[in-house]
């Protein structure tokens, strides 16, 4: 995984790079051509008023040969200064090239931190209470409890394992999705009955507003549900139970895109981490524990979306009268996946 991270970012970065240099290069290349021709208007204006009948041979010679000294020397000096620039260029390119470059690893060795962080607290309960099994320290009375405990912390680490290789898979280099044609309304709808006993018996309530015109699109059926369980599980994880969660869909017409969005009345996002809230996990130290996730989940799902072609964003409290609102772009027109 981290040898993809970062074999993906390097890439950006160059690419990045490269289309600076052929920006830089085709503006310094109008500057120069503009002066060259403006040299060449001064020159012929400044002869412009000369009698070149009454001046001899050699008289035109000299001054030919004058006039492309001028231009010459004017385009030696322009090389020089192209150079330079292109020297100059190379030279802070190279220095933003290393500093992203160790921000790259630092975010890497981070992540690696974090990964490490979580799945070390499970193993370390496993590992303990399994342990005291063993040498004859629980009793009777309290063997199912070391049990379901142990079961609880291996389907943790389960999940955790399965969240990071969701993760690594999408930042793939040679991920692709896989879009089959659907009517995106009545797979939207289909999801949210399914959820529902779930919700329903977990104490949330469910605002649903779909149209019942079909809308039909090339989307991966199975990648978007993705998107949709991660928002709703980070939904459960941080409210308590009677929150209200909210689904809706629109068609808009005029931009021919579809607008999922999905919210909640719960307690709302700290204003600290709204703005980083689809970074890998944005939780924070403090918070890293089996209650909170590892904070890859809206991570992946903006990466799913955007591979759509759409775009993923947390609105501002000002647009929105719901404490959480989650809104997605999908383009309909599909031609340029």
């Amino acid at each position: 995984m981290k040898q993809c991270l970062k074999l993906k970012k390097r890439k950006n970065l160059y690419m990045r790079l490269i289309g600076s240099y052929i920006f830089f290069m085709f503006l310094v290349g109008l500057i120069f051509l503009g002066t060259l021709l403006e040299l060449m208007h001064i020159t012929d204006h400044y002869y412009d008023d000369i009698d070149y009948m009454s001046l001899t041979a050699e008289q035109l010679d000299a001054m030919q040969k004058q006039i492309d000294e001028i231009i010459a020397m004017a385009f030696f000096i322009m090389i020089l200064a192209f150079l330079l620039l292109a020297v100059i260029f190379a030279v802070v390119m190279g220095r933003r090239i290393h500093r992203e470059e160790r921000a790259i690893e630092a975010a890497r060795q981070k992540m690696l931190a974090d990964i490490s962080h979580d799945l070390k607290t499970p193993i370390t309960v496993i590992q303990g209470y399994s342990k005291a099994i063993v040498d004859g320290m629980v009793s009777e009375e309290n063997m199912d409890k070391y049990l379901n405990t142990i079961y609880q912390k291996s389907n943790r680490l389960a999940d955790l394992i399965n969240e990071f290789y969701q993760y690594s898979r999408l930042e793939h280099p040679e991920f692709q999705l896989t879009l089959e044609p659907g009517d995106l309304s009545e797979y939207v709808r289909e999801y949210v009955a399914g959820k529902y006993e779930e919700l329903e018996v977990a104490g949330y309530q469910l605002d649903v507003d779909i149209p019942e015109r079909p809308i039909y699109m090339p989307f991966d059926h199975v990648e978007l549900s993705r998107v949709f369980e991660n928002i709703i599980t980070n939904t459960i994880r941080h409210n308590p139970a009677p929150t209200t969660i909210y689904v809706s869909m629109e068609f808009l017409r005029e931009k021919h895109q579809v607008r999922i969005r999905l919210g909640d009345d719960g307690e709302g996002i700290p204003e600290e981490i709204r703005e980083h809230i689809f970074e890998p996990f944005v939780v924070g130290d403090e918070s890293r524990n089996s209650k909170h996730g590892t904070g890859l989940g809206l991570s992946v799902a903006k990466r799913v979306v955007v591979a759509h072609g759409g775009t993923i964003r947390l609105l501002p409290t000002t647009e929105t009268s719901w404490s959480t609102m989650y809104e997605i772009i999908l383009p309909m027109n599909r031609g340029s996946l």
